[in-house]
């Protein structure tokens, strides 16, 4: 019986062995194929890393020249707006001026229209004086 056992545990040990032999096989075949496989993801990686680094330098690019165009037409606008606010300014003098010079010329007329008739409510006729009143005030309303 020791016999046996002992051509069986051979047997056992052989085929031990042998399922060792394959599994240990097998476990290094995978982590070889699993190594390939992090190797690839590593490259991808990389890859997708430098993809977005050139994205990122683009964009960053791209990004400071709309900046110095918005800087730019900025600067324009503001331009253009002080040049307007200068134009409606000297319009806005020119006014007052003309107002001024027409509110001067009403007085004169007025006054002139004051002395005619402070001329004629003194003197119940015309006059030379009168005439010459009227005259003036005809001169001063044109």
């Amino acid at each position: 019986m020791n016999e046996m056992q002992g051509k069986n545990g051979g047997a056992n040990a052989a085929l031990h062995d042998a399922l060792y032999q394959q599994i240990s096989s097998s476990s290094d075949e995978a982590i070889k194929v699993a190594l390939g496989l992090v190797d690839e993801a590593d490259k991808a990686a990389q890859k997708m890393v430098a993809e977005c680094e050139t994205l990122l330098a683009a964009v960053s690019q791209g990004t400071e020249q709309i900046r110095s165009e918005l800087r730019e037409k900025m600067v324009e606008f503001a331009t253009v707006m002080r040049d307007y606010s200068e134009e409606i300014a000297a319009k806005n003098r020119a006014y007052v001026e003309a107002a001024r010079s027409t509110t001067d010329m009403i007085s004169s007329h007025i006054e002139a229209v004051r002395a005619a008739m402070k001329s004629v409510a003194h003197e119940g006729a015309p006059t030379a004086a009168h005439h010459a009143a009227i005259i003036d005030m005809r001169q001063a309303l044109q």
